[in-house]
């Protein structure tokens, strides 16, 4: 029985009976994914060093013992030597450490078809990511983190979002033009002040008349539409985001190329809709049909009211102060 996605957030059999999401199996959920490279799939994972979350404990385990090699020296570096045990473990941890999470999370929801484990590693992999960044940003201002707020919408970790992006922090002030337009768009419609979203909407609207790049150019304009409530220039603008977010290297940079298979920013900028919008405006949205958005990932994530994944990782032993990247 061939399934097809809805807008109304039903799903209609062949004869176009309804069946809502709740009555239909997880694993049926990722028929409506789009293709997917698998041979790149495929070779991305091979090159992994850890392909499973025990592998990854391993790592961090490593972490640890090297980490205890560094303090027996004569001289600890300056960069751990006010850090408390926990937070130098994240000073010494490499961003692949923490991708392969996701990476993980990708490989095994695509091929055991459960978006369940996809979810799981995106609230994982934000949170390890956002207590060892913020390690390395320290003293810059908080546009910086637009990125990172966008990959915690596409996990529905608004918590995580207002850690970067709290209120007592106000409008970014400093950095590139781009990042503090978009920056300053996404705090105002998290935290829907009106006086800031007056003044983000006006800078925003200015910086348009400049030289833009079509995909900067798509983004600044889904969130315009975003405060708008113009669903139809929402659903127009994240097929464009969609379509050039592969050429977008400013985004990830493609350090880890599993983000060319899932783009975590149209999700999250879909995700900030369905988080910001009445559920009647935000059912107007269309989904994009391009290959780097999950249909499967959202119809899941739709199931489950947009709620945050479960822990895919836990530390035990010497690495239980990890653990406080859920608090």
């Amino acid at each position: 029985m061939p399934l097809t996605w809805t807008i109304s957030h039903l799903l209609l059999d062949e004869d176009g009976y309804q069946l809502y999401l709740k009555d239909i199996p997880s694993f049926l959920i990722m028929t409506t994914n789009p293709k997917v490279d698998k041979r790149l799939l495929d070779k991305l994972y091979a090159s992994l060093d850890q392909k499973s979350v025990e592998e990854c404990l391993v790592r961090f385990r490593k972490r640890d013992q090297k980490l205890d090699e560094i303090l027996a020296r004569e001289q600890v570096p300056e960069h751990l030597s006010k850090l408390d045990r926990t937070d130098a473990i994240f000073r010494i941890t490499l961003p692949s450490d923490v991708e392969a999470l996701l990476n993980i999370g990708i490989h095994d929801a695509f091929y055991e078809k459960d978006l369940k484990l996809l979810n799981d590693a995106l609230y994982s992999y934000n949170r390890l990511s956002f207590y060892r960044h913020r390690l390395l940003a320290s003293g810059t201002d908080h546009c910086i983190h637009f990125n990172q707020v966008m990959e915690s919408y596409a996990g529905n970790d608004l918590a995580l979002a207002l850690k970067m992006f709290p209120k007592e922090a106000g409008l970014t002030k400093n950095g590139h033009k781009f990042s503090v337009t978009c920056a300053n768009l996404l705090i105002s419609i998290i935290h829907q002040d009106p006086k800031w979203l007056d003044e983000s909407t006006g800078k925003a609207k200015k910086h348009l008349t400049q030289k833009v790049g079509k995909f900067d150019r798509s983004l600044i304009q889904y969130l315009l539409a975003l405060i708008e409530k113009d669903t139809p220039a929402m659903s127009r603008e994240l097929a464009e985001i969609c379509a050039g977010y592969r050429r977008a290297t400013w985004v990830h940079e493609f350090h880890n190329p599993f983000l060319k298979i899932l783009g975590l920013i149209p999700h999250g900028l879909y995700n900030l809709a369905f988080h910001a919008l009445p559920q009647k405006t935000f059912d107007e949205i269309q989904l994009p049909d391009h290959e780097v958005f999950w249909k499967s990932l959202t119809t899941y994530q739709q199931k489950i009211n947009f709620r945050t994944g479960e822990k895919f990782i836990v530390f035990d032993g010497e690495l239980d102060g990890l653990n406080r990247i859920y608090l």
